[in-house]
């Protein structure tokens, strides 16, 4: 009954975020687009390589934060990652803002950035509070729930490509956006060597 009411009252003062949306409607709704428009290569290759660049960076820091990240970060080795990439990850308002921050959090102490990368991560993803944002694709695919129909797809989808996912939910973003990297360097393997299977 708590969770029925949480839902009646937190969820229209909450419905302008997509997920909870999901939660509260029948109807599924057309997931949103953001307006960033990265760069595009002309060469394929070159393409591919970019967005596999992009997916292992998403998969990695979605993943539960760990002190080689908050290393990361404090060097400022993070920064120069993002800055270095082929991709180039500027020109958009929040992606410049972010990049701002990462330029403020250098030289910070890597214990006390450590824990607050976790808090934040744990406010933003698993907090039991709103506004926070499910990291399951389940949620925003009309299941409801985590551990639905959509996940055992998932791990079928998965399984299929001889891959597991382990620690969270296969539909976990972060297991997403590694399963995505991991297609694409497959399909690079494959556009090398000329399989065309």
């Amino acid at each position: 009954p708590q969770v029925i009411y949480v839902w009646k009252s937190e969820g229209q003062r909450y419905s302008y975020l997509y997920w909870v949306r999901a939660m509260i409607h029948r109807n599924v709704e057309p997931a949103l687009i953001d307006p960033c428009v990265l760069p595009v290569a002309d060469d394929q290759t070159v393409l591919d390589q970019q967005r596999q660049g992009v997916y292992t960076l998403m998969a990695e820091l979605l993943e539960n934060p760990t002190r080689d990240l908050a290393e990361r970060v404090s060097s400022g080795a993070l920064l120069e990652s993002l800055r270095a990439a082929p991709l180039a990850l500027s020109g958009h308002t929040k992606i410049d803002e972010g990049l701002a921050d990462l330029e403020i959090l250098k030289g910070f102490d890597v214990e006390e950035l450590l824990n607050e990368i976790r808090m934040e991560y744990a406010r933003i993803i698993y907090d039991s509070f709103f506004p926070y944002v499910s990291p399951y694709e389940s949620i925003y695919l009309g299941d409801r729930q985590v551990q639905g129909d959509r996940t055992g797809q998932v791990y079928r989808d998965y399984n299929a490509a001889g891959l597991k996912a382990s620690g969270e939910f296969a539909d976990h973003i972060m297991h997403e956006c590694a399963f995505i990297a991991e297609l694409i360097g497959r399909k690079l393997t494959a556009d090398e060597t000329g399989d065309t299977e």
